[in-house]
């Protein structure tokens, strides 16, 4: 969570990117990290519950 802040705060300071952008694209990739974290999860969830011949 430091990392995002460090990342926000040097994007913040180039004048090529707006804060506001930075912020947005950390935020869509921690998005996408949590997504494919959840995924896994209810991967591993799915294949415990349904038995192997379903799949």
């Amino acid at each position: 969570m430091i990392l995002c802040y460090m990342i926000v705060f040097h994007f913040s300071r180039t004048p090529c990117v707006p804060p506001f952008t930075a912020l947005m694209l950390v935020t869509g990739l921690g998005l996408v990290v949590f997504f494919m974290a959840w995924l896994s999860v209810a991967r591993e969830v799915w294949s415990a519950l349904v038995p192997s011949q379903w799949v």
